[in-house]
């Protein structure tokens, strides 16, 4: 492990939090597209054997100035209306973002080479109060974002880890970084043409201490047997081809 932060994750991972927590633990979930009307701020409802748990409402739009934010409207036709209900958003400034994203709060790094493969922040799990009277609740969902809503508490529960079975951690008590670290200019990586640019190609090596030059010499140097073998071989039948 090396003592600096020098993790990179993409945007792909945070959705797979998202999807775990929406879909919970009872392995009986079920998705219903809600049909909402724009197909750039749709909305789903999780069911769990026959009951619905969880909702989440999209919001695909970037726009930073707040007009293309929407509210998401949880009603309920009988039963009972909950005083609350509990948020957690997938938050990113622009839906374009790779990498300054945050899921609950936490994020993995803000840029490339910034995160050490851990979460990092404490968990935000927003309390929406509900209106009783009217029986529904107002999720506001902002441009970009995405809203998880968990309609019960044993539905949050059930998609927060268990303190008991968590994992344990330890802190590193191996660092390297002994070496330089390569950091590239996010402008060119995303420019270059890597292996198949023009010019000539470069044999280099990920062994420190060993360098292109070398490896070079030593590629040459195994050349020379094979070019005295076909040397040989071709002499060898101009002398059979004189003799016949």
């Amino acid at each position: 492990m090396s003592k600096d932060h020098l993790w990179t994750t993409g945007a792909i991972y945070y959705s797979t939090l998202v999807v775990a927590e929406a879909f919970g633990r009872s392995n009986a979930s079920q998705v219903v597209d809600l049909g909402l009307p724009s197909e750039f701020q749709p909305g789903y409802a999780i069911y769990e054997n026959g009951v619905p748990s969880r909702l989440v409402f999209i919001n695909f739009v970037t726009d930073p100035s707040g007009a293309s934010d929407f509210n998401g409207v949880v009603s309920f036709n009988g039963g009972t209306v909950p005083d609350h209900v509990a948020v957690r958003y997938l938050e990113s400034p622009s839906v374009s973002d790779k990498f300054n994203i945050k899921w609950a709060g936490q994020t993995m790094g803000s840029a490339i080479f910034t995160s050490d493969g851990r979460l990092t922040g404490d968990v935000e799990t927003v309390f929406v109060p509900c209106d009783q009277t009217a029986n529904n609740c107002i999720i506001p969902v902002k441009a970009p974002s995405v809203a998880l809503v968990f309609l019960s508490d044993e539905a949050l529960q059930q998609s927060s880890p268990d303190n008991a079975a968590s994992s344990l951690t330890f802190a590193t008590s191996v660092y390297t970084g002994r070496g330089q670290h390569p950091i590239i200019d996010p402008a060119i990586l995303k420019t270059m043409n890597g292996d198949g640019g023009p010019g000539p190609r470069h044999t280099g090596s990920t062994s420190k201490g060993q360098s292109s030059q070398e490896l070079g010499a030593a590629t040459r140097n195994a050349a020379v047997p094979a070019v005295v073998s076909l040397v040989a071989l071709a002499l060898g039948v101009m002398l059979v081809a004189g003799r016949a």
